[in-house]
């Protein structure tokens, strides 16, 4: 059965009373879509299937964006997948978790064994794939040994997508392949002879496979990402940590997915046969350029530097119809740029999906902005070397020695030059004469120059009102998640005659005796979003470093 569409239900909302009957009959078709049932199996650790959990007592699911998923599971300390579960204190014990469209996979962390009033119940804690990349290093340079890394750091640079597949790729060819194994653990001391040969005594399958197990990546065609343009550099910091420096405040997602024999390919170049962790990376911003290749990274990069030195003044010939856009994502229909609104809306409506919903306006830190805290150096060093001679004149004078010119070093430090103001008239003419009136930013460096044009930029933008919103909905009523919504997709949320555009933060699934396989979906998390500047300046900075390690700058 399709999904009902926003324009069904606005079209719902919109008709008369008499005509009401349409949207009660339209949630009615998606409500008993709504899945009710959730299998749960338990694998052994190389993926094969040992048994399914009909009789838990309680489960609490949850995948979040960029994130690692978590699973709470209370069995009956009589079920018969309770030995089998507390072998992860050894080795990987995996579970997955199916509703509908979904299947969520996991791996055991921890088994707690109780006996509390005479009932004996297995409480275990399990994190999702994600979870790997946390203990994937980011060497500087991975087709060598571990006892030459050079250079000394890894450099990145391109679209966002392309940049976290290429080096989660790296990474994972280094372990799989076994590429320096033997002098890696050799040179360590290891006279563990099984330990030099470890990728070659665990391989499974042909080479195909031992390259693919554990992680597949699915990659982008990097002439056609059109996802931000970043660059960063890493040394021996995991995987999971650098994703989550280059994802902040980006619309990408990173999955990682359990593929098993039976499921389709990832894509048209893999030839997977053993159960594999697949990784995608996926941009769900929603902006699109006006090429459709890697030049709308650049195009797209310009038109948030844009809003952020210019302060949206060429809004008016670059966006002249005034399209929508949701807070902190800006457009240039002029050039090509545009904003995909999400075919998934919410609508505050008695009979509407929405089971609970908070946005919160807030009012803005103030229409004038305060930086700096020093004097520029040259200035501190005009006054020290006047007040030495001034100290020195007069020292002469009165025909006293021993007195050192220095004496008055530092004392008159810092109080010439060393803050600047920037007004906002049109945020104090908007809030009127109540309203807060100035914000200090201490940056701990000289004014008047061009970082701390960055920061009142920055300063700026953070201080400003904003909304934000934090909603829940019950799965299939209408949308479907794992099949119209994904965790990090957008979503619409119409209130009052506006509408509010959210990234997709959270899942979670709850199933106990009193409720059965109620999923909750949380749409944004509450919080502001960041200033394009200082995603200009992370890419500036990453630029920075990249070329000190390719030039081997001194101090990289």
């Amino acid at each position: 059965m399709a999904a009902v569409t926003p324009a069904q239900l606005q079209a719902a909302l919109d008709s008369t009373d008499s005509d009401a009957v349409a949207l009660s009959t339209l949630v009615a078709r998606t409500k008993a879509a709504e899945p009710t049932q959730i299998l749960v199996t338990v694998y052994d650790k190389f993926w094969t299937p040992i048994g399914e959990s009909h009789d838990y007592i309680d489960l609490s699911a949850s995948h979040p964006r960029n994130g690692v998923p978590a699973l709470q599971m209370t069995f009956k300390g009589t079920d018969p997948l309770v030995p089998l579960l507390r072998k992860c204190r050894t080795e990987v014990v995996g579970l997955t978790v199916e509703v509908g469209a979904l299947r969520w996979a996991y791996t055991v962390d921890t088994a707690s064994y109780k006996l509390d009033s005479g009932q004996k119940t297995l409480q275990i804690k399990a994190l999702g794939l994600y979870d790997y990349l946390g203990f994937l290093t980011v060497w500087p340079n991975y087709l060598l040994p571990i006892q030459a890394q050079i250079p000394s750091r890894a450099t990145f640079f391109g679209p966002l997508c392309t940049v976290i597949e290429v080096m989660i790729a790296e990474q994972a060819f280094r372990l799989q392949s076994g590429l320096w194994e033997l002098v890696d653990t050799l040179g360590s001391g290891n006279l563990d002879w099984r330990a030099w040969f470890g990728n070659l005594l665990e391989a499974r399958g042909n080479i195909l496979d031992v390259l693919h197990t554990p992680i597949y990546v699915v990659h982008t065609n990097p002439l056609l990402d059109t996802s931000p343009l970043v660059a960063i550099t890493a040394r021996m910091e995991p995987v999971a940590t650098v994703i989550d420096k280059l994802v902040k405040s980006y619309g990408v997602t990173v999955d990682m997915e359990l593929w098993l024999p039976g499921d389709p390919q990832p894509d048209t170049f893999s030839f997977l046969s053993l159960p594999t962790y697949v990784v995608r990376v996926t941009d769900r911003s929603n902006v699109t350029g006006p090429t459709n290749t890697i030049l709308d990274s650049v195009i797209k990069q310009l038109v948030n530097l844009e809003e952020s030195v210019l302060g949206g003044v060429l809004a008016p010939f670059l966006n002249p119809d005034g399209l929508y856009a949701p807070d902190g994502v800006y457009i240039a229909p002029a050039i090509g740029v545009n904003y995909v609104v999400p075919w998934t809306l919410l609508i505050d409506h008695p009979r509407g999906p929405l089971e609970s919903y908070e946005i919160v306006d807030h009012h803005p830190q103030g229409w004038q902005i305060i930086v700096g805290g020093k004097s520029p150096k040259w200035l501190n060093d005009v006054i020290n070397a006047t007040t030495s001679w001034i100290l020195d004149c007069i020292m002469i004078v009165i025909g006293l020695t021993g007195i050192p010119s220095n004496l008055f070093d530092g004392l008159f430090n810092d109080v010439l030059l060393s803050f600047q103001l920037v007004e906002n008239f049109q945020r104090r003419n908007d809030g009127g004469p109540y309203m807060r009136p100035e914000r200090f930013v201490s940056t701990g460096a000289a004014p008047y120059n061009i970082d701390a044009l960055m920061s009142f930029i920055s300063a700026m933008f953070d201080s400003r009102g904003y909304r934000s919103a934090v909603c829940q909905f019950r799965n299939g009523y209408p949308y479907s998640v794992g099949r119209d919504i994904f965790p990090g997709a957008m979503m619409s949320i119409a209130e009052n005659g506006t509408l509010y555009s959210d990234y997709i933060e959270n899942i979670v699934i709850t199933d106990n005796r009193r409720e059965r396989c109620k999923v909750i979906v949380q749409i944004g998390d509450g919080k502001a979003e960041e200033a394009p500047i200082a995603r200009f300046q992370r890419l500036i900075t990453g630029v920075q470093e990249a070329i000190n390690v390719i030039t081997l700058a001194p101090g990289q």
